[in-house]
């Protein structure tokens, strides 16, 4: 690993680093077993992180491991209550000065020919750790229950949330105590002055807001993560939604309508009873219904009905369990139709720092979730890797 400090012409070994009580080191492999690709030096004193260093092998730049070197720093960062991270840069490293922005650092001071071999200008930069400042504590104003297992929970926002198609919210009730610990990330069924989403009690936190009362608190912090992009103009739109995944459909289906585009949508479900919201959604497109055991609709699951509408000039977009997602995906691919996916997967965070929700590409690579998504192509997505929305069992968080 030392090799990757030497190529940026830093003068000083990673033994002797460590022997300090305030460095600390993180590092980047290629495969659980692979040889170290990336590495990020710091020094933590009191309240402030210095990074000396960060090297990525020159094989692996452009790849997303600068990246997660400075999630890991910043998760590190937020833990010790650190108010500043600060480093320094060469005024030419654009690439380095991007990344370093898109982490929110900003440039404080420039240095005259601090840099030699050869000589150049440096640039120190700043940035603060803060948590996203979209975090508000919100009254519930209502829970509506549908049949047994799913519930619409909507907040009071007198201020009002300017969320977006597609994007969700990190949501954890103030009397959950020590468990669940962790928010659990909500797609937004609904935005505006009266944000609400869709639950289906499957484990200890989706337990507990079904089971909030009116006027109880919830701490929210969104909106976060990327929206549906807009449809083509030319496009016949296609929406395919299982389960909770419709919430963040309704949502799309709603702001097209008001557009003046009526939607397709395709709403599958175990069974008649699997279907939430149904009426609201027929409200605002065409609904093609499938139930596994025939009890509404098309007797099957989606692909049944969508073969037929992919041969339209079409544009998708698809949320809901990943084997759908993914059979909805290979669909698209085999009939050349856009296609664009939501992922449901486990997340601590909801904005970059845990790395806990990492999702496999074709390349070998692994992008985030929280951060690069929810909504994205599916053709960057490897389903055949791993499923992002597990089988829950028991005691799992959900």
């Amino acid at each position: 690993m030392q090799q990757l400090f030497d190529s940026t012409g830093s003068a000083f070994t990673i033994a002797e680093e460590l022997q300090r009580s305030y460095a600390a080191l993180w590092t980047v492999s290629e495969g659980p077993e692979g040889p170290k690709v990336g590495a990020l030096l710091a020094w933590i004193a009191v309240d402030e992180m210095q990074i000396l260093h960060v090297a990525t092998d020159p094989d692996h730049r452009q790849q997303g491991v600068g990246r997660a070197l400075l999630q890991s720093a910043f998760g590190e960062a937020l833990a010790r209550s650190c108010r500043l991270i600060l480093l320094e840069t060469r005024r030419s490293n654009r690439a380095a000065l991007a990344l370093y922005k898109r982490f929110g650092f900003e440039t404080v001071r420039e240095r005259k020919h601090y840099y030699s071999n050869p000589t150049e200008d440096g640039l120190e930069m700043a940035a603060s750790p803060k948590i996203p400042k979209q975090q508000k504590r919100l009254q519930l104003l209502r829970r509506t229950a549908i049949g047994d297992a799913y519930h619409v929970l909507t907040f009071s926002d007198p201020e009002g949330t300017a969320a977006e198609p597609g994007q969700f919210m990190m949501v954890r009730g103030e009397d959950w105590g020590e468990a669940p610990l962790l928010a659990r990330p909500m797609s937004y069924l609904t935005a505006g002055h009266e944000p609400s989403i869709l639950i289906k009690v499957i484990g200890k936190g989706t337990l507990a807001m079904a089971r909030a009362e009116a006027g109880a608190w919830f701490t929210l912090m969104g909106p976060l993560g990327t929206q549906w992009s807009e449809p083509k103009k030319d496009r016949k739109v296609i929406l395919v939604g299982g389960g909770v995944g419709i919430a963040p459909l309704i949502f799309f289906a709603e702001k097209l309508s008001t557009a003046g585009i009526r939607a397709t949508t395709v709403y599958g479900g175990r069974s008649a009873k699997d279907l939430p919201l149904l009426a609201e959604l027929q409200a605002l497109s065409e609904v093609i219904v499938t139930t596994e055991d025939g009890s509404l609709g098309a007797h099957g699951r989606v692909p049944v009905v969508l073969d037929a509408l992919l041969k339209e000039h079409a544009q998708v977009y698809t949320c809901g369990p990943d084997r759908m997602m993914a059979k909805v995906a290979e669909m698209c691919a085999a009939a050349q139709v856009a296609c664009e996916v939501s992922l449901e997967t486990p997340m601590a965070c909801g904005y970059g720092v845990c790395l806990g929700c990492p999702v496999p590409t074709h390349e070998g690579k692994y992008l985030y979730a929280c951060v690069e998504g929810p909504c994205m192509d599916a053709r960057r997505v490897d389903f055949s890797k791993a499923e992002h929305a597990p089988v829950r069992k028991a005691g799992m968080p959900a």
